[in-house]
């Protein structure tokens, strides 16, 4: 991903989508949390969840490094974790918003 694409994400579940209760999905760089997303920002089907990122969002990661990603799911009393993945952040000539 390059700083300041607007990215759509998607997961694959073990489990059918409707049987979640609630859901973060976590982007990080350095051991810091810098975007956080909730159920009500993405979008399940079946066993597939759709979240994307905003220039903005993609704008506050540092370029050449990789973000991890992580989703964690409730379902009832019961909590999971996925293992965290890494995506390459690519940076762009020009920082900023387009205007």
């Amino acid at each position: 991903m390059y700083r300041g694409d607007t990215p759509t994400f998607q997961f694959t579940l073990p489990i059918d989508g409707s049987l979640i209760t609630a859901l973060n999905i976590s982007f990080a760089q350095d051991e810091t949390v810098l975007v956080e997303k909730s159920l009500e920002d993405v979008t399940v089907a079946g066993q597939t969840i759709t979240v994307a990122l905003t220039e903005s969002e993609t704008l506050l990661f540092s370029d050449e490094e990789n973000v991890q990603v992580q989703l964690r799911i409730g379902m009832g009393k019961s909590r999971r974790a996925s293992e965290i993945f890494k995506v390459r952040v690519k940076g762009i000539l020009k920082g900023g918003a387009l205007t």
